[in-house]
């Protein structure tokens, strides 16, 4: 059927999972922000929450131009076939610290990490939890991974301490490796 994701704009993580309870097909996916959550599942899952996301004191849902439900169990298929590639990888444990978004705490080993990987396409995406967490430990760095910088502005946003500085860069990482 027809699958998509919405941004649930004006009430937290906590909130739109509670409103969710009991809502067939439909599952709290990126949890961005105290203010920010994007859902995703069928889209009459979606529109069978609505009333109650409303009702919890959202201000808005906008749906979002994706291809997928993504972060959702209704991935499972594109999780299996991770977990089939990733089988064939040997996976050492991180020589830095490494949070994952899936359980909002360190990675602690290679084969917690390869399992982590299969997990995060059908788990939500916990940055709240997780961002409280890292802020939790004081961290002398906090840096983004990948291209971009949608999570150094979300840590930005997030009004904890630290700064997340975005390492994206071959120099960056050169940058970061030194240290």
């Amino acid at each position: 059927g027809e699958v998509g994701m919405a941004a649930v704009v004006g009430i937290g993580p906590y909130e739109v999972r509670k409103a969710l309870e009991g809502v067939a097909d439909v599952w709290s996916a990126n949890e961005n922000g105290p203010n920010q959550v994007v859902i995703a599942g069928t889209k009459a899952g979606m529109n069978g929450a609505e009333d109650k996301l409303k009702a919890a004191g959202a201000r808005g849902i906008i749906p979002l131009p994706v291809s997928g439900p993504f972060h959702t169990p209704l991935m499972a298929d594109a999780a299996g076939a991770l977990e089939q590639t990733l089988n064939d990888m040997e996976f050492n444990g991180p020589t830095k610290l490494v949070w994952s978004n899936v359980n909002a705490a360190p990675v602690t080993s290679g084969e917690e990490a390869r399992s982590l990987l299969v997990k995060q396409i059908t788990g939500a995406v916990r940055w709240v939890d997780l961002t409280e967490a890292i802020a939790a430990t004081k961290p002398d760095s906090i840096y983004e991974g990948g291209p971009g910088a949608v999570l150094s502005g979300l840590w930005k946003k997030s009004g904890l301490d630290g700064i997340c500085e975005t390492a994206g860069s071959a120099e960056n990482l050169d940058s970061i490796q030194n240290n």
